[in-house]
């Protein structure tokens, strides 16, 4: 679950899965900005990464070169701050019981640290043997961490699982040259990328016909979603029921996160502007249509999504990928 709130009636619209129709999401969903901390200046930037689905949320806070976390709790944020002995902390996850996942760096050293935050604080996550740092990738709701284990000479790097209730860590093969993990689903099954992992076993996503090179973005009970390549545009968003049944999502580009009721977030292209798309919503392969942009915004992102149906993410009039105003999408 990777990072990953909608009204009751949205639930029972959406969230079932059962003959949902398609909405036009842009009058039937409501943006909501959620303020960053106060005394940050006029160049304060943030990203919205995850939420618990019980109206929690946390993601980063930038101001200058540092960044630091915050959590959100009833619409109100809280500097959680970083790590002690650390500059720099970024979020990569939050799972169910509003544990957070990130990663720490050292200005010194440049190395990074996966953390975990919960409300004892943060704990950092162990490195292991032949390793000098770690980063962290994505937490499910047992508990379970996906993270890379970076060698000392940092031109190596390996996927690795630690389990919730094991030793770990379990290193994880991939199919291409360098490594790649990117989610880990709630029984510990392991996106790779192009492919899944579970219990030793690597099983390849298969492209849709006329597409090359699969990429998963997220999974979430066995469902992938992610993109392919085109021969002609750059990618076409692609939902996997199963690594060999995929089908193609109509309109978008890329499908970033979906949750347990089969609600995907991902992106419309803006051909013209790199990092400019809108934010965008199917349910399972069913298009819902465009997220409205609060005013003063021309591009969103979004990054995660509740099961209670919240969709989370940042809207900016600048590259999406520089940060911008957290906000939470409700229908």
């Amino acid at each position: 679950m990777k990072l990953k709130a909608l009204a009751v009636a949205a639930v029972a619209l959406v969230g079932t899965g059962l003959g949902a129709v398609p909405a036009h999401a842009e009058s039937t969903w409501h943006a909501t900005l959620l303020p960053l901390p106060a005394g940050g200046g006029e160049d304060t930037y943030g990203f919205l990464v995850g939420t618990d689905g019980h109206g929690g949320y946390a993601g980063e806070y930038l101001v200058g070169d540092t960044s630091q976390v915050v959590t959100w709790t009833d619409g109100r944020p809280t500097v959680r701050g970083v790590p002690a002995g650390y500059e720099w902390a970024g979020v990569t996850d939050e799972n169910s019981s509003g544990t957070v996942l990130g990663n720490a760096v050292d200005y010194d050293t440049g190395l990074s640290r996966g953390f975990l935050l919960d409300g004892n604080g943060f704990h950092l996550l162990p490195v292991a043997p032949g390793y000098v740092s770690t980063d962290a990738v994505a937490l499910n709701d047992r508990g379970d961490v996906l993270t890379y284990l970076v060698s000392s000479d940092q031109n190596k790097t390996v996927g690795a699982l630690w389990p919730a209730f094991g030793s770990g860590p379990a290193t994880i093969p991939t199919t291409g040259e360098w490594a790649r993990v990117v989610d880990v689903d709630q029984d510990g099954t392991v996106l790779t990328g192009d492919a899944l992992w579970r219990n030793g076993v690597l099983t390849p996503l298969k492209a849709p016909a006329g597409l090359t090179s699969p990429s998963g973005d997220a999974i979430r009970n066995g469902v992938v979603v992610g993109s392919c390549l085109t021969a002609t545009s750059p990618n076409k968003a692609v939902r996997w029921a199963t690594p060999d049944r995929p089908e193609v999502l109509p309109d978008g580009d890329e499908a970033t996160d979906l949750n347990g009721a089969g609600l995907i977030g991902g992106q419309l292209p803006n051909q013209a502007i790199p990092n400019a798309g809108a934010p965008y919503l199917w349910q399972d392969s069913t298009p819902i249509g465009k997220l409205p942009l609060p005013d003063g915004f021309d591009r969103g992102d979004v990054k995660a999504i509740g099961d209670d149906g919240t969709v989370v993410g940042v809207v900016s009039s600048r590259s999406l990928d520089e940060g911008g105003a957290p906000v939470i999408w409700q229908r």
